[in-house]
């Protein structure tokens, strides 16, 4: 599947006074985007496409020898500013399924903030896909608050045409002066096509490395041991039966999948006291 895959990353070098966006500094940021695509570059195997919105070419100062990467750039920053930076984040994906031939060719998007690493988004997209026996249509998310009707954006991993069909049409409704974001915008479509893609949230936490653009809060992350780590996923598996009506065959597949985190816990542990 990580081949049918690409890595969508959302740039604004230049912000250019952008409302609710601390970080300004067009070279501060740049160096973020940089080392967020060395990092992919090196760490996956996705093939990348990056598209910035404030009209610079940073293609040159990347080692793109392999062409992994398709850098897309336009000028489309020069909205009213009120609107936000989530209405701008909405029009870099609309270019870039409407230009990108590296899109074209693929059936899968996984969207992330450009500026920040996801060192576990090859690990989350594997193990959704394991658990949930490779859906064909399908959306995976950070967070789902149904009681703020909210949905965390920094990272979506999902079908191509769940962005084509039915979130890119959603035309000039993110609003941040009218308390309607990009995050409002994604629950509810989501909510509407729920009985079209196969929609969860990621099996484990987002391992972010990076700088919010919002705010300057520096993303941290917990390490978890391998034990640990299955004990988790054990939970994920144990909870989504809990809160969804899976057909037969799905939840007997999750509930084999969760006694196989257990045997592989356990395996590590009795290995462990062998050495």
């Amino acid at each position: 599947m990580i081949h049918d895959t690409i890595l969508l990353l959302s740039a604004c070098i230049n912000p250019n006074g952008m409302s609710y966006t601390e970080i300004q500094n067009p070279k501060e940021r740049e160096s973020h985007y940089l080392n967020a695509l060395s990092y992919y570059l090196k760490k996956t195997k996705y093939k990348i496409v990056f598209v910035n919105n404030s009209g610079e070419d940073i293609s040159y100062k990347v080692d793109n020898r392999d062409n992994r990467i398709e850098f897309l750039s336009f000028y489309g920053n020069d909205y009213d500013k009120s609107y936000g930076k989530g209405y701008g984040e909405f029009l870099i994906l609309q270019y870039a399924f409407k230009n990108s031939v590296f899109i074209s060719k693929c059936n899968y998007v996984i969207k992330i903030t450009g500026r920040l690493i996801v060192k576990n988004i090859t690990e989350i997209s594997t193990l959704n896909d394991f658990i949930f026996f490779i859906p064909r249509r399908k959306v995976y998310v950070e967070c789902i608050n149904n009681s703020a009707k909210h949905i965390e954006s920094k990272c979506i991993i999902a079908s191509k045409k769940f962005y084509t069909k039915f979130f890119l049409e959603k035309k000039n409704v993110i609003n941040d002066a009218v308390g309607y974001y990009f995050e409002h915008l994604l629950y509810d479509v989501i909510e509407q096509q729920k009985s079209v893609f196969f929609v969860s949230e990621f099996c484990e936490p987002l391992a972010i490395e990076g700088v919010s653009g919002t705010s300057r809060y520096v993303y941290d992350y917990i390490v978890y041991s391998f034990p640990q780590k299955m004990d988790n996923l054990i939970l994920f598996c144990h909870r989504y039966l809990d809160n969804h009506n899976a057909s037969f065959f799905l939840s007997q597949w999750i509930k084999l999948v969760s006694y196989s985190f257990l045997f592989l816990k356990y395996l590590y542990k009795i290995r462990r006291r062998v050495l």
